[in-house]
């Protein structure tokens, strides 16, 4: 059984990193970079300047997995349906920006992105060793309380996830929305 996940929640002034089942609470004066993956041109872009930067962890040896995508949101619907809650419906706008953000941990692992890409979605994000897969990262969202949450919530309706494969890591976003039915 692997656990090599580490998610990141910012919680008021305190970043909260839970870690091989310990809770950290560190000052979130730690930077970010902004920067956006282009997955048709696969640069990342930063948005203030609109120029390429070239971060030393992405590059052209970087993946995409649409089955690990696939099977995540799976397993999520799954345990929405364990309960009572009705299936995410995938989205392929909230994919692509579920595969920027999981591009964009890879370099720098934080949830400041998805504001800017997403207003009002929630984001589940996790990394982990080469052989994790995503019955992993779901159990691993499913053990954590706030994560388990945003699974979880009623009133989202929309998924998207990008597994983004590079150094030996998988990095792994999930960007849900809400949505009129």
């Amino acid at each position: 059984m692997q656990r090599f996940f580490r998610f990141v929640l910012f919680t008021s002034s305190l970043l909260t990193l839970a870690c091989f089942g310990a809770i950290y609470f560190l000052p979130t004066t730690i930077q970010s970079v902004y920067a956006f993956l282009d997955p048709d041109a696969a640069v990342i872009i930063d948005p203030a300047t609109s120029s390429q930067v070239m971060p030393t962890r992405v590059g052209s040896s970087g993946w995409f997995d649409p089955q690990m995508e696939t099977d995540i949101i799976k397993l999520i619907n799954d345990e929405r349906r364990k309960n009572n809650l009705m299936p995410f419906v995938p989205d392929e706008s909230l994919a692509k920006i579920a595969r920027q953000r999981a591009a964009e941990i890879s370099v720098s692992f934080n949830h400041n992105g998805v504001t800017n890409l997403c207003p009002k979605c929630g984001e589940n994000i996790a990394w982990g060793g080469e052989r994790t897969t995503a019955a992993g990262v779901v159990k691993a969202w499913m053990e954590s309380e706030s994560h388990r949450r945003n699974v979880l919530f009623l009133y989202y309706f929309k998924v998207g996830v990008g597994a983004y494969h590079i150094d030996k890591r998988i990095y792994v976003a999930l960007e849900i929305k809400q949505e009129v039915r």
